[in-house]
C-alpha cells in the first residue's frame, strides 16, 4: 500500500451507489487509511448512503463523509465494486488512472492495476481492518465503531 500511494498526489475512494454499511465503512476506513499514510484522499459514496447508513451514523452521532466529485486526482480505490455498473456515472472519472479495488467479490469488468480481493472474507471492512493490522495501523474510533457496524450488520444479516 505504501508503495502504492509513493507518487500519488491525491486519491479518491470510490464505493458502489446508495452504499450500504459495509462499503461506507470500507470507504471511510480506506479514507482515513489513506490519509494516515501522508497522502490527500476523498470518499464519493455515488447516489449517496442508504437509509439505513444515515440512521445508523446518525445515531452514533457521526457525520457523513462523502463528497459530490473528487475533482483532480492520480489514483482511483473501488471499495465494495465488482462491476462498473455500480458506480453510474462516476466510472467516468476513472479513465486511464490506476485502479485499486478492495473487495470480498470476485470482479468482472474491471482490470485493477491492484487489487485486494479476497473472496473468503465476510465483507469488505473485514479486508481493510486486516491492511490497518498489517501495516501495524490503529484506525480512529469512529473508524473502528463503522467497521465493527458492518461486521456486526452482515453477521447478523
Amino acid at each position: 500500500m505504501r508503495e502504492l500511494l509513493r507518487n500519488t498526489q491525491r486519491a479518491c475512494v470510490i464505493t458502489h451507489r446508495h452504499a450500504d454499511l459495509d462499503a461506507y465503512a470500507c470507504g471511510v476506513a480506506t479514507r482515513e487509511l489513506i490519509n494516515r499514510l501522508g497522502h490527500e484522499a476523498f470518499l464519493v459514496v455515488p447516489e449517496g448512503p442508504s437509509y439505513s447508513v444515515k440512521s445508523f451514523i446518525s445515531k452514533l452521532g457521526i457525520n457523513y463523509q462523502g463528497l459530490d466529485s473528487c475533482g483532480e486526482l492520480s489514483l482511483v480505490f473501488l471499495v465494495d465494486v465488482s462491476t462498473y455498473a455500480q458506480l453510474n456515472e462516476f466510472r467516468n472519472i476513472i479513465g486511464n488512472r490506476p485502479v485499486v479495488v478492495i473487495d470480498h467479490h470476485e470482479v468482472r469488468n474491471i482490470a485493477p492495476t491492484v487489487a485486494f480481493i479476497d473472496p473468503d472474507a465476510t465483507s469488505c471492512s473485514e479486508i481493510i481492518a486486516q491492511i490497518f493490522r498489517e501495516l501495524g495501523i490503529e484506525p480512529s474510533s469512529e473508524v473502528a465503531t463503522l467497521l465493527i457496524g458492518a461486521f456486526s450488520a452482515i453477521v447478523a444479516g
